[in-house]
């Protein structure tokens, strides 16, 4: 079976019905009983990623097109009911950069998970940069996207730490400002400036990120997304906090 053909599931009919367990049968069917959240199906899509992204040794074909179509019901299906809800959107801008593996790759196909929880999503173009902090590794590619985000920053740190995982990312084994497989922040969300402390240093939230105004390579994407950004703690533009970065090269892709 092609993906094309797996997209042209009735994917409302598979999830009302059937499911990869007990726990997701039913799906569509406990939704209209209301025993089931938006929260309930994303967890779950969650776990579908980290399976797809999983060693596939021993998985058979069809294990892995019934696996495929899933998380494909699954996507549609939260999108659906996120078009039904009518709760406040959220302009958000998130940087990705990849220095491990083929890293345009994995950006693309980073975005295109996102897409399913960004509406209106649009991309910057792809910029590659000597590494910044520790100069001992490969260069790096980096992007940035926009889109309107419904719910809190930290539901928004769940879900891109979902996405790295899934293009190998451990943040266990890696060395700070290192080589990663797929790395994305959460640049802006909206006006919001928050500082959350966690014991987990993966877990501790700084909007705008902490280090956006020295990094070239994350301003430049940032503003062909949205030329007018002001840095919401100062009020500066970010445009003349960009042209203040001299010594940093970048060349786009």
């Amino acid at each position: 079976m092609s993906m094309e053909e797996i997209k042209a599931l009735n994917w409302r009919e598979s999830l009302y019905d059937k499911g990869l367990n007990d726990e997701l049968l039913g799906l569509e069917r406990r939704r209209r009983n209301t025993s089931c959240t938006l929260a309930d199906v994303e967890a779950t899509l969650k776990q579908l990623y980290i399976m797809e992204g999983a060693d596939w040794l021993g998985r058979g074909e069809t294990q892995g097109i019934n696996l495929a179509a899933t998380i494909a019901a699954h996507e549609q299906f939260i999108a659906e009911w996120r078009a039904e809800a009518h709760q406040d959107m959220v302009r958000v801008i998130l940087g990705l950069g990849s220095n491990q593996g083929d890293s345009i790759h994995i950006l693309k196909n980073a975005i295109a998970d996102l897409h399913f929880f960004l509406k209106g999503l649009r991309e910057a173009s792809v910029y590659k940069s000597a590494p910044l902090y520790v100069k001992d590794q490969n260069v790096f590619f980096n992007t940035a996207i926009s889109g309107e985000f419904n719910g809190e920053a930290g539901d928004l740190l769940e879900i891109i730490h979902t996405i790295e995982k899934k293009y190998g990312r451990d943040r266990s084994k890696e060395r700070r400002w290192g080589e990663r497989s797929l790395d994305i922040d959460i640049l802006l969300f909206g006006d919001l400036v928050l500082d959350q402390k966690h014991s987990d240093p993966a877990r501790c939230l700084e909007i705008p990120h902490p280090r956006l105004n020295e990094r070239r390579f994350a301003l430049e994407p940032l503003l062909e997304l949205d030329p007018d950004a002001k840095d919401p703690q100062s009020g500066e533009s970010y445009r003349e906090i960009n042209e203040r970065i001299a010594d940093q090269v970048l060349c786009r892709i």
